[in-house]
């Protein structure tokens, strides 16, 4: 019964919220969670915080690859992004299945069908999970902050990306190589540059100038070159700064506070 109230309680919440205006990305509410899960989810379990699933429904490859499978929904937005027009959501999701390449997670297409919504199309490694939709008619395009960490690397990254993926445009690369030992010789000592260590969010400008802001943290040309001299490079000094993110043409752009050393991603 619990569940009933919840489906009927998410239909009405979700009633022409798509091919109106598309949506930011956000957590899901428990009735976004009760409907979704049961369309991707094979007879789905909890074991603590885990949701376990017989199977994943529908996801490409053999079906019996994810037998036993944990799924969480991390975020959700609705618009139209397989085409102008339509009535969609896309899911972000974490899985066990999925490998470090794809950053343990995917995204997930589902469209309006009548009063209910189907299941399109799996995407692993697609995440969408803090993003941005950008305004105006046709597909929908979101600014999404990523982030990737390995062998002591830790990357972050603001694209503007659009179903299905193969056109994603980086407005702003960050990379902090601190981790991989004091006295490593980074990239980052190869020039006299700032070196943008991370973004630390994405938000919505409350300035009519500018589409986004996001905080940064960063490590000035002067403060590189003594650690680098040093030997200790994860001593930098850190600096605190905001970017903002204007759109143009179609695009985004990152008006960054001063010039920032090229990443090798």
């Amino acid at each position: 019964m619990r569940i009933e109230i919840a489906f009927l309680v998410a239909m009405a919440v979700f009633s022409g919220t798509a091919a109106s205006a598309a949506t930011d990305t956000r957590k899901l509410s428990p009735g976004e969670h009760a409907v979704f899960e049961r369309l991707l989810c094979d007879r789905p379990t909890m074991q603590g915080t885990d949701l376990t699933c017989a199977a994943l429904r529908g996801y490409p490859g053999d079906p019996g690859a994810t037998a036993g499978a944990t799924l969480s929904l991390d975020s959700i937005s609705y618009g139209s992004f397989s085409k102008a027009g339509a009535e969609e959501a896309y899911l972000s999701y974490g899985s066990s299945i999925e490998p470090h390449a794809n950053n343990f997670g995917g995204g997930v297409l589902l469209t309006r069908a009548g009063s209910d919504w189907r299941l399109v199309d799996w995407y692993p490694g697609g995440q969408m999970d803090d993003c941005l939709a950008l305004p105006g008619e046709g597909k929908t395009k979101m600014l999404c902050l990523a982030g990737y960490t390995g062998q002591g690397e830790d990357d972050s990254s603001i694209w503007l990306r659009e179903l299905p993926f193969d056109h994603d445009v980086a407005v702003l690369k960050a990379q902090d190589q601190r981790g991989m030992g004091s006295d490593v010789t980074p990239d980052a000592c190869g020039g006299t540059a700032a070196v943008l260590l991370s973004i630390d969010g994405l938000e919505r400008s409350k300035s009519p100038t500018a589409f986004a802001v996001a905080p940064i943290t960063y490590a000035a040309a002067k403060d590189v070159a003594d650690a680098c001299k040093a030997g200790r490079f994860a001593d930098v000094k850190e600096r605190k700064g905001e970017v903002k993110i204007v759109l143009e043409q179609g695009g985004a752009k990152a008006i960054t506070p001063l010039t920032f050393a090229p990443t090798d991603y």
